[in-house]
């Protein structure tokens, strides 16, 4: 049956990755073809834009030699004298024919194409005619023409395609005396226009258009015909918005006739009309995309070739993947058994734990009654006995004595930490005088060295530094650090406190000892319970190890930060740092700020603690980093954690609950991706002021509606929290 699911899902991923391997094909054939379609596209603009470049100058340079001809003519300095004689009256019509004529008829020959000439005086008289006169309807236009080369036309007269050189010819002072208008025929042109063996496919057509607004006249051979020719209206594949949409440009338009063609034209420098090459775009653009589809054809054969080769690969591979999921199934739902069982363990070992730390902080007056009686009645004995006794009853009472204080000590240590990790240790916070507090120290601590001679020097005068602390647990952090210094110190050894004021808003203390140091591997331990961090027996033998265990966990609970410095053989600094009293970063917890809720109470506390550990100017890049992250992944953790319980509790709010997790977590996002890509410490402050707002405001106002509805629902609310475990924080 499984063989059956496997060769069908085979067949279904087979036929998923052959559309993925096509669709994928296709979309690269044309992000390929695109490119290559407009470059070829852009070859075959560039090859008409030439032509017409070419046929451009060749027209202009024709037509300037029409206008030079003219020019000479009149330029020949008798013949102007003579008409300028004539209009004076000075010579008669009769004698100015006779001497212009036969030499105008001279000047004609030698200009090629010229099919005749007309001069005109004055009052538009034909004063000399020669060759077939051009007709009278150009001697008013070209009378009016003040420019020395100026072209009229083209037209068509007497069946031939003409243009009229005209020119004007002046005196010496500029007065104007007559118009000489010389006719050529066009055949030139027309080779020219049809690059000399004419439109064979009719494809490709050059024209001349007038430059007027309507553009109502092409000038060219036109398919079907071998001279050139005039034609009005304009044709059906040219259009005036055509013709100004193409000025010295490749178009593609639509013409009258229905058909698509390129088009391009450029006005001609001198004269007032416009080149326009135009030409079918199967015909422009026959060799683009015979290309294109030669790619195409390529490009089918390569993905057909391609598809089949890695379907085929895709079919062994899939085959053997397949083939063991039956077993890596089998796998996972053996190794889902074995992690329910090691969560299942773990919440077992916290209540366990907890059950413990529960236990042992209750024990309070169970343990220390009966030990403060054996030392009440040791005491009122050794007064008893008094100077009656004999030397070895007064040792064996001093023994009870001294025992009993040193049990009621380790007694008081485990019942410190069972307090902390129960989180019962409450703190009352005030303004305190460090100097005042170190110096008390520093006086009770000095006794303990007396008898193997260790010093304590105490540097700290700054009386102006005051803390945001509980002063009970500041003394109890001083006191246990003092006391290891003097206890692992060396004979005659010295202790040395110093303080000083952090840029951060921080009061640093280090007590540092000449004692002997701690190993390198042991480091590691030193703030775990139960850790001896020294092998020799005779050195500080006595308490179980759990003093530097209490002391970090009580400089964490005060916003604070402890670490410490060694070199075997030459001695160890312990130093610990707590917030200034005008610190207002730093966030100590107290009971002010308990809704009542142990797992959401306990979530908070580690996120203010979170929240502290960024606040310290000691940690490195990594170390940064690693804040950063473990703060923004337990807030993301503990709002699943906490709507679970509102669900469990079914909570009224937790619509608009869930609302505000998921601003706060819009917010953090937004500020955590702005300082990671810039790493500006400004934006990380702006992170914690962020959260330290959200946190401390969230808590009074949101999170106390809480506890009243989870009354009676402890055990619903921890098993929900044990099945979010399995997929929580970590």
């Amino acid at each position: 049956m499984h063989t059956l699911n496997i060769q069908q899902l085979q067949s279904k991923i087979i036929k998923v990755a052959a559309a993925i391997i096509v669709v994928t094909g296709v979309a690269v054939a044309i992000s390929v073809l695109l490119p290559i379609q407009s470059e070829l596209r852009s070859a075959s603009d560039a090859h008409i834009r030439h032509s017409l470049e070419i046929k451009k100058q060749a027209v202009e340079q024709y037509l300037a030699r029409l206008g030079d001809i003219g020019r000479q003519i009149v330029s020949r300095t008798q013949i102007r004298k003579l008409l300028i004689s004539y209009n004076r009256g000075k010579t008669s019509l009769k004698n100015f024919r006779a001497f212009s004529d036969p030499r105008l008829a001279d000047a004609l020959k030698e200009a090629p194409d010229a099919m005749g000439m007309v001069r005109l005086d004055q009052k538009l008289q034909a004063v000399s005619s020669v060759g077939i006169p051009p007709p009278q309807s150009m001697w008013v236009d070209a009378s009016a023409a003040t420019y020395s080369e100026t072209l009229l036309g083209p037209q068509i007269y007497d069946g031939h395609s003409v243009v009229f050189a005209v020119s004007a010819i002046y005196d010496i002072a500029g007065e104007r005396h007559g118009t000489d208008i010389v006719m050529f025929h066009l055949q030139e042109l027309g080779d020219i226009l049809t690059d000399g063996d004419g439109d064979k496919a009719g494809q490709r057509l050059s024209l001349l258009l007038k430059s007027d607004e309507n553009e109502a006249t092409a000038f060219g051979v036109f398919p079907g015909q071998e001279a050139l020719s005039l034609k009005e209206p304009p044709l059906p594949w040219v259009s005036s918005e055509g013709i100004r949409a193409s000025r010295d440009k490749v178009i593609v338009a639509v013409g009258a006739d229905g058909v698509e063609r390129g088009l391009i034209s450029s006005p001609l420098d001198k004269f007032d009309w416009v080149l326009v090459e135009t030409e079918t775009t199967d015909s422009l653009y026959a060799d683009a995309r015979q290309t294109i589809w030669q790619v195409i054809v390529v490009i089918i054969l390569m993905i057909g070739v391609g598809t089949f080769a890695l379907l085929k690969t895709l079919q062994v591979l899939t085959g053997q993947v397949l083939l063991s999921t039956e077993q890596l199934r089998r796998q996972f739902m053996q190794r889902d058994r074995a992690q329910k069982q090691i969560i299942q363990a773990k919440n077992e070992a916290e209540r366990a734990n907890q059950a413990k730390s529960d236990f042992l902080a209750s024990m309070s007056h169970e343990l220390r009654t009966p030990l403060n009686a054996i030392l009440g009645f040791g005491q009122l004995l050794q007064l008893d006995i008094g100077s009656n006794s004999n030397g070895k009853q007064k040792e064996h009472v001093q023994s009870i004595l001294d025992g009993g204080e040193h049990l009621l000590n380790l007694v008081n240590q485990i019942l410190d930490l069972a307090k902390i990790e129960a989180s019962q240790t409450g703190l009352e916070i005030e303004t305190v005088n460090a100097k005042s507090v170190v110096d008390d120290c520093a006086s009770l601590t000095i006794p303990l060295g007396e008898n193997r001679n260790v010093s304590i020097t105490n540097t700290f005068d700054d009386a102006t530094v005051m803390l945001k602390t509980d002063l009970l647990r500041f003394k109890q952090v001083l006191i246990n650090l003092l006391s290891n210094a003097v206890a692992y110190n060396v004979e005659g050894g010295e202790v040395t406190i110093l303080g000083d004021v952090t840029s951060n808003g921080y009061l640093r203390l280090q007590i540092k000892d000449t004692g002997v140091g701690i190993a390198q591997e042991k480091r590691a331990g030193v703030f775990n319970k139960f850790h001896r961090f020294h092998a020799d027996p005779e050195i500080a033998t006595e308490g179980i190890g759990i003093g530097l265990s209490v002391t970090k966990q009580l400089v964490d609970s005060m916003a604070g930060y402890i670490n410490f410095e060694s070199e075997e053989g030459v001695g160890s600094t312990f130093w610990f740092e707590l917030p200034l009293a005008t610190n207002e970063h730093a966030v100590i917890w107290d009971d002010s700020y308990r809704i009542g809720v142990e797992a959401i109470d306990k979530d908070h506390m580690h996120i203010v603690s979170l929240m502290n550990i960024l606040n310290h100017g000691h940690l490195n890049a990594e170390e940064l980093e690693r804040a950063v992250e473990d703060l923004i992944a337990y807030t993301e953790y503990h709002f699943r954690r906490e709507e679970a319980v509102m669900k469990v509790c079914q909570f009224p709010g937790l619509a608009h609950h869930c609302k505000l997790h998921r601003k706060v977590s819009e917010q953090i996002g937004f500020l955590e991706a702005e300082w990671r890509r810039e790493r500006d410490m400004g934006m990380l402050i702006k992170l914690q002021e962020l959260l330290q707002s959200i946190w401390l405001d969230h808590i009074v106002r949101e999170d106390a509606d809480i506890a009243e509805f989870t009354a009676g629902r402890e055990v619903e609310i921890t098993q929900e929290l044990s099945n979010l475990d399995a997929n929580g924080y970590s």
